[in-house]
């Protein structure tokens, strides 16, 4: 939270106090309520790209803590309604699930993993690039919860 009474850097708003974006910004320039940035992100995503959900427009580095994990829920709300196949819900759920593994929650993260592999199988196959990111993403988050023998066989296949 801010600590020091800053204003968000959209609203100007000091209630609710915003948080820090976890970005590269520092001080009230990194300050931001989620809600503003979910709806500055929604407006911009067809000019800029999918990146609006990940990274910060001014410093360009990836959100992190509760800017990062707000903004991944609120895309993932966004596209829940395309087909499990769809680029956008890919790559929204696969952001979620990696910003609830950098939150330290691979119990949360895990189901995500699977299904989203799963869907990558259908539609990259095997051996596509973001295929395999999501199984390594999948035995990382199963590593993280002592399941090493799992995670050891997805990281061989």
């Amino acid at each position: 939270m801010a600590a020091d009474g800053g204003a968000c850097i959209i609203c100007l708003d000091t209630s609710p106090p915003p948080i820090q974006s976890g970005c590269a910004c520092r001080g009230d320039s990194g300050l931001a309520h989620i809600a503003c940035l979910v709806r500055a992100a929604a407006s911009q995503q067809a000019q800029r790209g999918n990146d609006v959900w990940q990274k910060c427009q001014t410093c360009k580095q990836g959100y992190t803590g509760a800017m990062q994990t707000g903004l991944a829920e609120a895309w993932r709300s966004r596209v829940a309604g395309q087909a499990a196949e769809s680029a956008d819900r890919i790559a929204a759920e696969g952001n979620l699930a990696v910003s609830l593994l950098h939150q330290g929650k691979a119990v949360e993260a895990e189901p995500m993993f699977r299904r989203l592999h799963e869907v990558e199988m259908r539609v990259h196959g095997a051996e596509h690039p973001d295929t395999l990111t999501t199984a390594g993403n999948l035995a990382t988050s199963l590593s993280r919860q002592g399941k090493y023998a799992e995670a050891e066989v997805i990281e061989r296949e």
